[in-house]
């Protein structure tokens, strides 16, 4: 928006339109102090100088990666979606030991392909793609709004995993969100984490497949104040004497509050819950994984349910949760590789 016939600009447009019926324009003052710092802090492909290329995922990745080892493709495309110039391209991974580098190999025109190869038992594989540009950037892939490299990809190493429920959250699967009559705001909701890491929101989701529930996803202020939110599962089938309950969570406070983040799970659809985990303060904010066996805390059943609970409701803070890749795995006994994972692999940008 623009002072009349002298080029100058004073806002930019933000809300209202025309109509029908009329209307009216209005904009953000460059004046503003938000607008100031968004522009004065780029994401993304607004970086100065942000890399003419994208990277995408050719083929699916395997939810479980075999130990005999698993073929890796790729598409390296400019911004028109032609093969790109670059002038290197890496599969990165790490069995446990380290990070390990494999050249991603040209199969045809912008597709290239790397191999995670042969794993003994192991906890799990991260990996991710580093490609650097004839400008000498790095673009790395899962990309992150700050082109950040710390978010890999992360899968269970073993042949004979057995899930009776797996949810990524890319579609609905029959959560239920419940919130106290004083919640102001902060409710879990289902999206791609908009927060960009800020004011302790997730800037990504866990297993890299794009979306999570999330508590008000939205950039800004938008953390839990006023009570609690509780998301709760469908009801799954924990039956096998050795089921297992895993998933990711993600838990941010600014180390002033004194609420907890609070993990229940029930065998009986609801009727009663049992604390699987508390989380309180002083924890750092990022993902973190964890896998419990079912036996160990209720009875085995197929009428099972797992509830995360985020709550602001004693001394005013900002809190901000995150729940990704919740998965019911049935029988692990017959696995060569039983699936002892670790912390995440990921450090949150901050």
């Amino acid at each position: 928006m623009e002072v009349e016939g002298t080029g100058t600009s004073i806002g930019i447009h933000t809300n209202a339109g025309c109509s029908a019926g009329g209307g009216s324009n209005q904009a953000t003052s460059l004046a503003n102090a938000a607008l100031q710092n968004a522009l004065a802090n780029p994401v993304g492909i607004c970086l100065s100088g942000a890399p003419q290329i994208r990277i995408e995922q050719a083929t699916p990745i395997a939810d479980d990666i075999p130990t005999t080892g698993s073929n890796f493709q790729v598409d390296i495309l400019d911004r028109d979606g032609l093969p790109a110039s670059f002038n290197s391209a890496n599969l990165i991974y790490n069995y446990g030991g380290g990070d390990l580098t494999a050249q991603l190999v040209q199969v045809s025109g912008a597709r290239y392909e790397a191999t995670l190869p042969a794993a003994s038992c192991s906890n799990s594989v991260s990996f991710k793609v580093d490609v650097e540009t004839s400008s000498s950037a790095i673009v790395h892939y899962p990309f992150t709004p700050e082109n950040s490299a710390d978010r890999r990809f992360i899968r269970r190493v073993g042949d004979n995993f057995s899930d009776t429920f797996r949810d990524t959250f890319e579609i609905d699967q029959g959560w239920t969100v419940e919130n106290d009559p004083g919640l102001t705001a902060g409710a879990w909701e289902r999206g791609i984490p908009s927060g960009y890491g800020r004011r302790q929101d997730p800037p990504w989701d866990a297993d890299s497949s794009g979306s999570a529930f999330i508590t008000a996803n939205a950039a800004g202020n938008t953390d839990v104040d006023g009570g609690a939110t509780r998301l709760i599962s469908p009801v799954m089938d924990a039956s096998n004497t050795n089921a297992h309950i895993s998933y990711w969570r993600w838990w941010g406070d600014n180390g002033s509050s004194d609420d907890v983040f609070l993990v229940e799970i029930s065998d009986n659809a609801g009727a009663s819950w049992t604390t699987l985990e508390t989380i309180s303060t002083g924890v750092a904010a990022e993902w973190v994984f964890n896998q419990f066996r079912v036996s160990d805390f209720v009875t085995n059943t197929n009428q099972f349910q797992i509830r995360f609970t985020a709550e602001d409701i004693n001394t005013g803070s900002i809190i901000e949760a995150g729940i990704d890749g919740v998965t019911m795995m049935s029988d692990l006994q017959s696995d060569p590789c039983p699936p002892i994972f670790v912390d995440s692999f990921e450090d949150p940008i901050m």
